[in-house]
């Protein structure tokens, strides 16, 4: 008989649907060669940190959450002051789309699956955000919504800025451990 639920689930074996979900692995199971290092890793006080953060009830991780979105927005407008060399940006509707189509799947996809990284990111952008663009673009035209001035950009930075300086330094202090 299977003792871990997850073996017993993977091949499809009704005989380990009795036994508890905490039980101990058996041999089969892929989890059953991990070791407590292989889950922690090197540093255990940056697991707990990271634990606690994940554990979090949503009305703390949320303030965060909504700096952080304002701060990639921040920087994405500010891309697009620097690139047009312009201290006045304008904001078409398939922009403000874009932006929202991004920030609603990321919010989402951190809430319900955590950290979304660079690659990810990236694809949301290609898979969710290029066609909410195209579309947005192809049926509201590209007259500008507004034209937000430089100090309106900084302004979005401003929330999230110090959620970045902490994580930056944390990021470097965790590299200087190991």
């Amino acid at each position: 008989m299977n003792t871990c639920w997850r073996s017993a689930a993977a091949t499809g074996s009704t005989e380990g649907s009795t036994t508890r979900p905490y039980g101990r692995c058996s041999t089969s199971c892929p989890r059953s060669s991990r070791t407590p290092r292989d889950v922690v890793g090197g540093d255990i006080r940056t697991f707990a940190a990271s634990r606690a953060r994940a554990r979090r009830p949503l009305s703390y991780r949320l303030p965060r959450m909504a700096a952080m979105v304002s701060f990639v927005l921040g920087v994405a407008l500010l891309l697009g002051h620097l690139l047009r060399w312009s201290a006045v940006l304008p904001i078409p509707p398939s922009r403000v789309a874009f932006y929202a189509a991004i920030a609603a799947v990321t919010v989402v996809w951190e809430l319900r699956r955590g950290s979304l990284g660079g690659r990810k990111g990236w694809l949301v952008a290609l898979v969710v955000g290029l066609p909410v663009l195209v579309i947005t673009d192809r049926l509201a035209g590209d007259e500008p919504l507004l034209d937000l001035p430089l100090w309106g950009t900084l302004l979005l930075l401003l929330p999230g800025l110090p959620y970045a300086v902490a994580d930056a330094r944390a990021r470097k202090a965790a590299s200087t451990v190991r």
